[in-house]
């Protein structure tokens, strides 16, 4: 992400890697807003209020952002999903 210099995500697969960026992203900005850093305006989102400051700091961690939809934890719950409605991946 060019807003977040050094937020690299690795990940077995596409969907591994995405699940590690969003859990970087999230721990990224909420450190640099606790810790008074600014952050870049992502898609036109200003966190650098001090309202959003003061909620970034007692907000509970989320291990899972989900994105809406549904959502698997890896390849083989995707598969299975995939089976039950009689699809093949």
């Amino acid at each position: 992400m060019p807003e977040l210099p050094g937020v690299i995500g690795y990940g077995a697969d596409a969907h591994e890697c995405a699940r590690e960026l969003y859990r970087l992203i999230e721990d990224t900005l909420r450190t640099w807003l606790a810790d008074g850093y600014p952050v870049p305006v992502i898609d036109g989102i200003d966190l650098n209020s001090n309202k959003n400051r003061v909620l970034a700091s007692y907000h509970p961690h989320i291990d899972r952002v989900d994105p809406g939809g549904e959502h698997y934890e890896d390849e083989v719950e995707l598969e299975r999903a995939f089976e039950s409605r009689g699809k093949t991946a």
